[in-house]
């Protein structure tokens, strides 16, 4: 009987060098990930207060549109309160005689604090006196 000497080669496991570089790669890897699920929900995020913010100055546009020609005046910055969900929202109103006799110009303005500053979304429309 003939026994064979068993001899180990330099590929028959990892080293402690290897595991750490793997280590390390799959870090850098899942921190990138998680880094891009992180911007991608602050832009979600972003997104729908722009269209809640879109659809809060289409509301009021709406709503000065129902009252009469005299009542359709500017009003100061204030918070958005008679609105659900809105606490985050300040609207302004601004109303400018246009060029046309009995034509105003209406800007609803919506704004809201981001991280970078301040955001608004403006809609415009002109309102003319019904005869």
């Amino acid at each position: 009987m003939v026994l064979k000497k068993q001899t180990h080669s330099a590929n028959a496991g990892m080293t402690l060098l290897e595991v750490i570089l793997a280590l390390s790669f799959v870090t850098i890897a899942l921190v990138a990930v998680l880094n891009i699920m992180q911007r991608s929900f602050f832009a979600q995020a972003e997104g729908q207060r722009v269209v809640k913010a879109a659809w809060l100055a289409q509301a009021y546009l709406e709503e000065l549109n129902a009252l009469p020609y005299a009542q359709v005046i500017s009003q100061k910055r204030a918070e958005v309160s008679d609105y659900a969900n809105s606490a985050f929202f300040e609207r302004e109103i601004i109303v400018q005689a246009a060029d046309i006799a009995n034509l105003k110009q209406v800007e609803v303005k919506i704004y809201w604090s981001t991280a970078g500053g301040e955001a608004d979304v403006s809609l415009q429309t002109l309102r003319a006196q019904s005869l």
